[in-house]
């Protein structure tokens, strides 16, 4: 299919390209960075939404009695006050920790429960943990009836007040700590030998979650676990995957993971509209041995029962994240969030003050594109993306691999001439956060990530082909501005290729690489394009390698409505 005489236009810059234009604001409508535990750094120029609370035992000091003050007009160096926040025309997330212990070893429920069960002759089981020096308390075990029912109590009448308080945007529903539905093993292992069930563990997780959408109501409510907890033994998943489809799908909370530094947990949550796709045809140079698929994942708007306005992730710790030493880790991490479909996420202490930005831009820029990008619906999203690589790690043999970050626009390979080869690999570290470290889990080999794919001139394959989501792209758009990252290695001359509403193929004015060795991104700017399908497999544009050299590319991004 021969390409019509060119059009449009290109610049090249250094780099990768993750700025969009002026008139979008620099935190999206639909989301954005919120702050939890830890500093608060008052008035963070890149926080958006606060984190309010306190623990169980300092909100309810007495049987009955409730310190909502703390909460209205409290604050330390950990916190805000709803009042301060008001004041500031701010918004707060409500998050208390219930029934572990604080780092004295102090118990976080109140006395007084442990003393009224205790009278009632229900005292309340202690749950350990195992360490080195023996068994340590983990917990209460507050599924039992007598601190159940103070939990229920405590949720309802502390926090019902603020159901229809502006200032109070969303709580999160805690069941034992201060973190997700889940507990370690030897902690489950513990809890079960003193009478926990799965079935009591399904009805203390209903009982809180019924009693924080009786409290706020089901849009401030964000559960915290969305993937598949397999309890401990042949106990399996039954019933926590319906504690998650109870919040999720039966009720319509919102959701919270807390997860965010590892770029391999969670990859496939079917119950939220995240899954793996065969990739078709297999790649060049595949095994039988291996398995490759595509990452797939809905809005924040289609997920749940009726699609959700808070789909949040914790991403705050700065050396598992790859705060400052790690960038291309840090970059999968960041965009793994937005593939996924986050709209709020918390981001390390160190990217949350603004003053390491001068040193660290690229990391501050990612931060920022998070901020504005996150949470758009498809239709009026600023921009579609693709990030183009291949991952695996130790576990399995390295024979588990994960193709592309996608955002509203694929890649797909195309036959015949579209096929497509990884390159610009990259080896972890041996025991590299966020992949199967070697020496555990039965993995010999570190972890591996290419983080670019090259058209194959040498078999034919000249092109790299992309489909833009037909509702980012409506047939009667015509502008827009497609970033493509590449390296700048050998001497191809290439260029873009895409429709117009008077021909299939549309050729732009071309690049040539000069073998710099450099990352680089030309800026195709469009302004007669028709994204209609009208190329091979039904695409929507492709790279043309120019036919005598290849062209490595990073990532592409289509920007709506040009400059």
């Amino acid at each position: 299919m021969a390409a019509a005489p060119a059009g449009g236009s290109v610049t090249v810059g250094d780099g990768e390209y993750w700025a969009l234009p002026a008139r979008y604001p620099a935190k999206s409508p639909y989301g954005g960075l919120n702050q939890i535990w830890g500093p608060a750094i008052t008035w963070s120029p890149t926080t958006d939404m606060h984190w309010v609370g306190a623990f169980w035992r300092d909100l309810n000091t007495a049987d009955g009695v409730y310190n909502w003050a703390k909460l209205e007009s409290g604050n330390s160096a950990n916190s805000y006050s709803l009042k301060q926040l008001e004041t500031a025309g701010r918004t707060a997330l409500i998050w208390t920790a219930l029934g572990t212990v604080d780092n004295a070893g102090k118990w976080l429920a109140p006395q007084w429960v442990l003393d009224k069960c205790a009278a009632a002759g229900k005292p309340v089981k202690v749950i350990n943990r195992v360490t080195d020096a023996g068994p340590k308390p983990w917990g209460l075990a507050l599924w039992e009836e007598c601190p159940r029912a103070e939990v229920k109590r405590f949720i309802t009448q502390m926090f019902g007040r603020y159901r229809g308080d502006a200032r109070v945007k969303y709580a999160y529903a805690t069941t034992f700590n201060d973190g997700e539905f889940w507990m370690p093993a030897d902690v489950y292992r513990d809890a079960e030998s003193k009478g926990l069930t799965p079935e009591i563990l399904r009805t203390y997780a209903k009982d809180v979650i019924d009693s924080w959408v009786a409290a706020l109501g089901v849009q401030k409510v964000v559960w915290t676990h969305g993937g598949t907890w397999d309890l401990p033994g042949s106990a399996g998943s039954a019933e926590t995957d319906w504690v998650n489809n109870y919040a999720l799908r039966t009720l319509g909370t919102q959701l919270r993971e807390g997860n965010g530094e590892s770029v391999s947990a969670n990859l496939s949550q079917p119950g939220i509209g995240q899954d793996l796709v065969v990739v078709r045809p297999a790649p060049i140079g595949a095994q039988p041995s291996q398995s490759h698929h595509y990452l797939t994942a809905k809005t924040v708007h289609e997920m749940g029962r009726a699609g959700m306005s808070f789909y949040g992730n914790e991403f705050e710790i700065a050396k598992l994240a790859g705060v400052f030493g790690n960038y291309e880790y840090y970059r999968m991490a960041v965009l793994n969030m937005l593939r996924k479909g986050h709209n709020w996420a918390v981001f390390p202490h160190e990217l949350r003050t603004g003053t390491n930005d001068a040193a660290h831009p690229q990391f501050a820029v990612l931060r920022d594109y998070f901020r504005q990008s996150a949470g758009y619906p498809v239709d009026k999203s600023p921009d579609a993306w693709a990030a183009l690589h291949m991952f695996y790690d130790g576990c399995y043999n390295g024979t588990r691999r994960y193709h592309n970050y996608e955002k509203f626009l694929v890649q797909r390979d195309v036959e015949p001439g579209g096929r497509t080869i990884v390159t610009q690999q990259h080896t972890w570290a041996p025991d590299q956060y966020g992949f199967c470290k070697v020496g555990e889990g039965g993995s010999t080999q570190p972890a591996v990530t290419y983080f670019a794919r090259r058209t194959d001139h040498a078999s034919g394959n000249d092109y790299i082909y992309f489909d833009v989501d037909n509702r980012f792209s409506p047939a009667t758009d015509r502008a827009f501005r497609i970033a493509v990252t590449y390296y700048d290695t050998g001497t191809a001359r290439w260029n873009l290729q895409y429709s117009t509403t008077a021909a299939a193929v549309v050729a732009t004015p071309a690049v040539t690489n000069t073998n710099s060795g450099a990352l680089k991104t030309a800026i195709f700017t469009l302004t007669d394009a028709s994204l209609r399908a009208a190329l091979p497999g039904a695409m929507d544009f492709r790279i043309h390698n120019g036919g005598s050299a290849d062209v490595a590319v990073r990532s592409v991004r289509v920007i709506r409505g040009g400059a």
